[in-house]
């Protein structure tokens, strides 16, 4: 099945927003942390946001190299692969988030 660039490229920048407003605009923490509850919690949750920096960027790499390498770029169905390879990064960052906020409330 083939998905237009687009498609995929909008779908990348969507996980980025969601992954970065989750590790690092508190949404986490309001989503995991009770505001009364134990002050411990909303480190936790940060550092496992700090933890998912390492797909996420790995999910970078890849969305900016599917436009960037001339190889890639030329290479329409490579390119979808690269693109698609690149929501699994920022989908398995945001569930580092989530498993790990979710951990944090036990």
């Amino acid at each position: 099945m083939r998905f237009s660039p687009a498609i995929l490229t909008m779908a990348n920048v969507l996980l980025a927003v969601l992954w970065a407003c989750s590790a690092f605009a508190n949404w986490g923490v309001a989503a995991f942390c009770d505001p009364g509850a134990d002050p411990t919690c909303a480190g936790r949750v940060r550092y496992f946001g700090l933890i998912s920096v390492i797909p996420a960027a790995f999910g970078l790499v890849l969305a900016l190299g599917s436009y960037l390498a001339p190889n890639v770029r030329r290479d329409p169905e490579t390119r979808n692969h690269v693109l698609a390879y690149a929501a699994v990064a920022w989908i398995i960052a945001e569930a580092i988030v989530f498993l790990g906020g979710y951990a944090s409330t036990e």
